[in-house]
């Protein structure tokens, strides 16, 4: 404990909670051994050892811990003032982790500080929340300070975000892992309207998402089904997504009926089609030569099950 900074007391009453909780679990346990899988005994004994591990928690469980932290305390986070360089330097004479760190605080711009003593103390990360400040003679130090992404808060807090309009560039584009458009944003932080890493977030433009999903489909990105008929195309798949294109009556024709049924994704769309099988195959055939549009006959029952067996 005392090389970690930490608590003995604290960390006592946490592992006398948890052997209660433990308690608890096998008392209810025990009374509702009923039903299929064993109950509530069976489901949730094992997710509460009789004893806390004194192991680090491994990598994955650590960022989801400092996640947790970063949303429930995302109204206390403090960016670091000094710069790396001079940690670094410090570092070189020796004087690495000896003196106090100042941190800005989001909400208030007042100046707070990781105390030498701190175990982030020989990192002092850039972002960090606390749970509470101690104010001392000269100065309020962070207590209870955890490192975190600067790249989290647009997700975890994101009450405390501003958003900028959606970017042209990089252009808006279909996410088959997401499956919806997505965008990027430019993103600032607080009362400081402290800059952080842009995000995605899903295009707030019905067209827009028509377009994307459009030239995604047309272009097999979408559905495989449909990569023979791409060198049929009389134009290119990217450029039913372009707005200087929207006055092409193809182009017009296919983002509007993907916007009349709110089609934006690959699940809305195999929806649409469960119960209009022809939806889009008029559209479709309009941006295929004409030698062409036989295939497309030939494919569109491929096409449909192929996008009813991916959802």
């Amino acid at each position: 404990c005392r090389a970690n900074f930490l608590q003995q007391r604290s960390l006592k009453e946490a592992a006398a909670l948890a052997q209660q909780l433990h308690r608890v679990v096998l008392a209810m346990g025990a009374s509702h051994q009923g039903g299929e899988g064993g109950g509530l005994l069976a489901v949730a004994a094992p997710l509460l050892p009789p004893q806390l591990p004194t192991e680090a928690p491994p990598l994955k469980v650590a960022v989801r811990l400092r996640r947790a932290l970063a949303a429930g305390w995302a109204d206390q986070v403090g960016r670091r003032g000094t710069s790396a360089e001079k940690l670094q330097a410090l570092a070189a004479d020796g004087r690495g982790g000896t003196r106090a760190v100042r941190y800005t605080a989001a909400q208030s711009a007042d100046e707070v500080y990781l105390h030498p003593r701190s175990a982030l103390a020989s990192t002092a990360p850039r972002f960090a929340v606390y749970t509470e400040l101690l104010q001392a003679e000269k100065r309020a130090y962070m207590s209870g300070a955890t490192a975190i992404e600067a790249a989290w808060l647009p997700e975890v807090a994101a009450p405390l975000c501003q958003l900028s309009p959606p970017l042209e560039d990089p252009p808006p584009h279909y996410s088959a892992a997401a499956d919806t458009v997505l965008c990027w944003h430019h993103v600032t932080f607080g009362a400081g309207s402290w800059a952080l890493p842009r995000c995605q977030r899903k295009h707030p433009d019905a067209a827009v998402r028509a377009g994307c999903l459009a030239a995604a489909l047309l272009s097999g990105a979408l559905l495989p089904a449909w990569e023979p008929l791409v060198g049929s195309l009389v134009a290119q798949p990217a450029s039913v997504a372009h707005a200087s294109s929207r006055h092409l009556p193809r182009v017009a024709e296919l983002i509007d009926v993907l916007v009349e049924q709110k089609v934006d994704s690959r699940i809305r769309l195999a929806a649409v089609w469960a119960k209009q099988p022809l939806f889009l195959k008029r559209q479709l055939s309009g941006w295929l030569r004409a030698e062409a549009r036989s295939n497309l006959a030939h494919l569109w029952s491929e096409l449909l099950t192929q996008a009813t067996a991916a959802t």
